[in-house]
């Protein structure tokens, strides 16, 4: 097996992209094949694909482990799908599935759009809290997921006020450390799915304003794209936006 350094936080990963203390998740949970076979599936997406929507699956009592890729999950709001979130590799979406049934009359209707390829596992609610139970490694990583979401969401509700420039250099330095794209240097690149359109959506403002202040990072040099990704200047990034991270020394 491969092993390299992941160049956001040092964990080491090996050749699919997983971080090792994961291993023992996916192989606790799929440590008996029948079990295994009876209470998860998996599936394989592609780009663009929309492989989850939890009113034509009937879905509710499903937990979704994101194996491999980039996810970006849409709520169903004022009559239109807004993108409300990011998952990547080690990402749990259906997290709704733990509530009772008596907390809310109608939870909100969403779907899973995939912007990059990868692998998920469809995981029964019930099957899943006893391995997390069973499991503290398990607990763990669901209550760090959750905690980095919750986190990250009430900043961009306290600053949803701040200048735009701000708001998109939040959004992608949320969006790098979240999701774990491939970093080099200083720089880091984010895939071209992850367009003007759907950036709008998550900051709730008109396209053009998002496509203004990228033409501006291009002719700036924080920013690049070809016909695949964004290469985006992550320590430029840090210096725009008011997340409270770590800042690192500028490597001239």
């Amino acid at each position: 097996m491969r092993i390299e350094l992941n160049a956001k936080n040092g964990a080491m990963i090996n050749k699919e992209g997983r971080a090792l203390e994961m291993n023992e998740i996916y192989d606790f949970l799929g440590v008996y094949f029948d079990f295994r076979k009876k209470h998860m599936s998996e599936k394989r997406f592609r780009a663009k694909e929309i492989f989850y929507n939890d009113v034509e699956d009937n879905r509710s009592q499903k937990i979704v482990l994101i194996e491999k890729g980039i996810v970006v999950v849409e709520a169903f709001t004022d009559e239109r799908w807004e993108v409300k979130t990011f998952l990547s590799h080690d990402d749990f979406a259906g997290i709704d599935a733990f509530l009772g049934e008596d907390k809310f009359v109608e939870s909100e209707k969403y779907r899973i759009k995939a912007l990059t390829d990868g692998v998920c596992h469809f995981i029964d609610k019930e099957y899943f809290i006893n391995h997390m139970y069973a499991n503290a490694r398990i607990f763990h990583t669901v209550i760090e997921k959750l905690t980095m979401h919750y986190m990250f969401s009430s900043h961009n509700n306290r600053k949803k006020r701040a200048p735009l420039d701000e708001r998109l250099a939040d959004f992608f330095v949320e969006f790098i450390n979240m999701t774990s794209v491939p970093r080099a240097y200083r720089y880091a690149e984010v895939p071209i799915t992850v367009n003007k359109y759907l950036i709008a959506s998550f900051l709730r403002v008109h396209h053009s304003r998002v496509q203004k202040v990228i033409n501006n990072w291009i002719t700036e040099g924080i920013m690049s794209r070809d016909s695949e990704h964004y290469l985006i200047d992550y320590e430029e990034l840090i210096e725009i936006s008011s997340l409270f991270l770590y800042k690192p020394q500028k490597i001239m």
